[in-house]
C-alpha cells in the first residue's frame, strides 16, 4: 500500500503544469506606467515568460524591472582581463582609454601600479566590483606563449605564417 501511495503521489508531481509550480512576480515598466503580475515561467536571459490571468505573456527583460520571490539574480560574474603588449604605448594609451571609458558610463576606477605595467579595478557607481584589469608590457616574441596557457586568448594581429 505504501508504495502505491508513493507512485501517486510521485505522478501527481509530475504531471503538475508547470504555471502552477512557477510562483508569483510583478513586473513593472521602467518608467513606472505598467505592471503585469503573474507567475514566472521562464527565463532565458533575454526575455520573461509570465502565465498572467490574461494569458501567457512575454516580455523584454531590459524593459521591466523584476519583483519577486521568482525573479533571477542578474548580477554579472567579476571579469578578469589581462592584456599583454609593448610597454610605451600600452602605458601611455590603456589608462587614460579605460579612464575615458569609465567617465562615460558612470563607474569608478581605480589605477595602480604592478611592476613596469598596471593594473585597474572597475566598480559600479554603487561599488560593486565590475572588472579587474591588468596590463603587463611583453616582448613580441614571448606574448603568444603567456597567452597560450589561459583557457581564453585573443590575438591582434593574427599570426600570419609565410609559405
Amino acid at each position: 500500500m505504501r508504495r502505491l501511495t508513493w507512485w501517486a503521489a510521485t505522478l501527481a508531481a509530475l504531471a503538475l503544469p508547470a504555471p502552477l509550480l512557477a510562483q508569483d512576480v510583478t513586473l513593472t515598466a521602467r518608467g513606472g506606467g505598467l505592471s503585469i503580475e503573474g507567475a514566472l515561467t521562464g527565463f532565458d536571459g533575454e526575455f520573461y515568460r509570465v502565465a498572467t490571468r490574461y494569458g501567457a505573456l512575454t516580455v523584454d527583460a531590459a524593459a521591466v524591472i523584476c519583483d519577486g520571490p521568482a525573479c533571477p539574480d542578474l548580477t554579472a560574474p567579476l571579469a578578469t582581463i589581462r592584456l599583454l603588449g609593448a610597454a610605451e604605448p600600452g602605458n601611455a594609451i590603456l589608462p587614460r582609454l579605460l579612464e575615458a571609458f569609465a567617465a562615460a558610463h558612470g563607474y569608478r576606477i581605480a589605477l595602480t601600479a604592478a611592476g613596469d605595467g598596471f593594473q585597474a579595478r572597475l566598480d559600479s557607481a554603487e561599488g560593486r566590483p565590475l572588472a579587474k584589469l591588468g596590463f603587463t608590457p611583453t616582448p613580441r616574441r614571448r606574448r603568444w606563449r603567456r597567452c597560450a596557457p589561459m583557457r581564453r586568448s585573443w590575438r591582434w594581429p593574427p599570426n600570419r605564417r609565410r609559405g
